[in-house]
């Protein structure tokens, strides 16, 4: 009764998140080729064949951590969800549960990239700007910051915005860079977000062949309507480096 009573209190977005695992559901076996690969492909997007200090804020199973330190990264791993933690922790990573705002003075402040999957739009603007200026001294002076959400100047981000009540933000290329500007970082790059082919089956289509279709409907769309290419898929990816000082 106390815990019913406890979760009575909650507001639905506490609620939410309090079940968010028992939600979103274990994608299983069957995802973890496809999950991996997009992981691996957005790692080497980002970095290059460079290695460093990364951190994932908000890393759920964990997967991008495995991926990560396989390919010789120094990981760290940040997560409000106790049991990705646990389980994070058991495999062996660097995994602190909580936010950067209550986790810091766990945290080095020298990360090479700091990594955000469906994360930010769980977040108001107020909110991220809080932590893309915390971010800001919380990396190495050529520190990046690589964000993936819903695209919101993507006519096709709906199902993955409003399929989730905890989504605060809708946010685009555009939003993020303002909100770069305001807070010591600049927009270095907006791409499609990586969708791997590896190991999935849709709609009895062979996985490229739809891929490749996606990407000539997104190419079509956009120079229909803004004259030029523009990333159309349902979800966007942003690269995020540190603006140079102001001159004196």
């Amino acid at each position: 009764m106390a815990r019913r009573g406890v979760i009575a209190n909650m507001s639905l977005v506490d609620r939410a998140y309090q079940s968010y695992e028992l939600w979103k559901g274990d994608a299983g076996i069957a995802d973890e080729a496809p999950a991996r690969d997009m992981f691996a492909r957005e790692l080497r997007r980002a970095m290059g064949a460079r290695t460093g200090k990364v951190l994932e804020i908000g890393f759920g199973e964990g997967r991008f951590l495995d991926v990560a330190k396989e390919a010789g990264n120094e990981v760290w791993g940040l997560e409000i969800v106790e049991a990705y933690v646990e389980r994070a922790t058991e495999r062996g990573h660097k995994a602190l549960v909580g936010t950067v705002e209550t986790a810091a003075d766990g945290l080095p402040c020298d990360f090479d990239a700091v990594f955000l999957f469906d994360v930010l739009e769980h977040m108001d603007v107020d909110e991220i700007d809080a932590l893309f200026s915390r971010l800001a001294g919380m990396t190495s002076a050529d520190g990046m910051i690589v964000g993936r959400f819903p695209n919101g100047a993507s006519p096709f981000f709906g199902r993955n915005q409003y399929g989730d009540l905890t989504h605060k933000s809708i946010l685009s290329a555009l939003k993020i860079r303002q909100l770069a500007v305001l807070s010591g970082w600049r927009l270095a790059g907006a791409y499609d977000e990586v969708r791997s082919h590896v190991g999935a089956r849709y709609w009895g289509i062979p996985s490229r062949l739809r891929l490749a279709l996606a990407k000539l409907i997104g190419l079509v769309v956009s120079n229909a309507f803004l004259g030029r290419s523009h990333p159309m898929a349902p979800n966007l990816v942003v690269h995020l480096k540190r603006a140079p000082d102001p001159a004196p």
